[in-house]
């Protein structure tokens, strides 16, 4: 709040006032990052950084190991957010690694973050089971929100991999844990990681309705940040559920917000599934320059997984029936289907296969078509576990 940040502002002042007191230095570090949280929490994530930037905060030396650590884990935190990938890993692993040192703070919550960058980078497969250590040290200690928030992140490890059944339990999980404690930003996160995974996994229109009451939550809490992922996340639901036009408008939300806000995270992989959306709509004109240029912001920004989706989009464009691009086409889906592999992505594999039947089926060579999309549908089966979702026709 105004207030909370005008209080925290003066903490400060004062506090800095004597450098030379330990205690004055402690207590002035300790508002600073304060006000840094409260800026980040109403996500003005350039406003927060300047705080942590504040001569107050820069020491070299910090009065303890906690607050160092703290300050480490917001600054990871921050340069995530604000698309600075490399610095935040750098942060975010010197922040967990000094956690782990004290016993006594909290090092998941850097560790959870270094995991969604990792998910992002494509580097997700050895992260399952440091994330059941995280949870299961959280338990012992009784830290209900924390055991939330690593539910929440298992829900999207265990989808992105393309485990259905295990992606489903982390988020009931998650959501659980939410009710228990009355707490509906927590709950959003819940909702926000089931629809993702009810996505992946192949029930786009199911997740809809939870994308809907998640966006209600975060509406009313103001949490501008979750906010914009779930326009994105909701955006690419839409376009799987063949939904381009509605797909089209929130991932313009969610990138609109991105530019007035300054927020980085995720804004690759929204251009690319932007893209994705408007090469389903059948307009190459408009379709082959954003799939184009989702490519290239996907390579400056070193996101392979948004690079992938950027060429699945680029190969859709290139083999409309005004294109009619084949080799083009073909090349271009047969790169993003290595890189998907590479990265253990079963869904994006799934349907980037049913768009790679797509385009040999308008190229004329049937029999090839036939056979990518029963390998496309038999990957969907293996995903969706028990759940009733269709799988997706060619």
């Amino acid at each position: 709040t105004a207030y909370e940040v005008k209080e925290c502002d003066w903490s400060s002042d004062v506090c800095s006032s004597d450098l030379d007191n330990s205690t004055g230095m402690h207590f002035g570090i300790e508002a600073r990052l304060g006000l840094a949280e409260i800026e980040e929490i109403a996500g003005n994530f350039g406003a927060a950084l300047t705080e942590l930037r504040a001569p107050s905060t820069k020491k070299t030396e910090m009065p303890t190991a906690a607050l160092r650590t703290r300050y480490l884990a917001a600054l990871g935190r921050l340069n995530g957010a604000l698309g600075n990938d490399e610095m935040a890993q750098n942060n975010l692993r010197r922040a967990a690694g000094k956690g782990q040192a004290d016993e006594n703070y909290l090092w998941q919550p850097s560790d959870r973050i270094l995991e969604f960058l990792h998910i992002m980078g494509g580097k997700h497969r050895a992260s399952i089971d440091r994330m059941v250590s995280a949870r299961a040290l959280a338990r012992r200690r009784g830290l209900i929100v924390d055991e939330v928030a690593v539910s929440a992140m298992l829900c999207l490890l265990r989808a992105v991999g393309g485990g259905a059944d295990a992606a489903m339990a982390e988020a009931q999980a998650a959501i659980d844990g939410a009710n228990r404690l009355g707490d509906s930003r927590l709950l959003a996160v819940g909702m926000h990681v089931q629809g993702v995974a009810q996505t992946w996994c192949g029930d786009a229109l199911g997740a809809l309705d939870v994308f809907a009451g998640a966006i209600e939550l975060a509406s009313l809490s103001g949490d501008l940040p979750r906010l914009y992922s779930l326009y994105g996340y909701r955006g690419q639901a839409l376009a799987i559920a063949n939904r381009s036009a509605e797909a089209i408008a929130d991932l313009d939300t969610a990138l609109h917000m991105a530019e007035g806000l300054g927020f980085g995270f995720s804004r690759p992989l929204f251009q690319a599934w932007r893209a994705g959306a408007l090469a389903e709509m059948g307009d190459p004109e408009l379709a082959l320059p954003a799939a184009r240029a989702a490519v290239k912001v996907a390579t400056a920004a070193n996101r392979p997984w948004a690079y992938s989706v950027g060429l699945r989009a680029q190969a859709c464009a290139l083999a409309h029936s005004d294109v009619r691009d084949f080799a083009g086409a073909e090349r271009a889906i047969r790169h993003a289907l290595a890189e998907q592999s590479t990265m253990g992505l079963e869904f994006e594999c799934a349907r980037s296969l049913m768009a790679y039947a797509r385009i040999l089926h308008s190229a004329g060579e049937t029999q090839k078509s036939v056979g990518l999309a029963r390998k496309a549908r038999k990957l969907f089966r293996q995903m969706k576990g028990t759940s009733k979702n269709p799988c997706p026709q060619a």
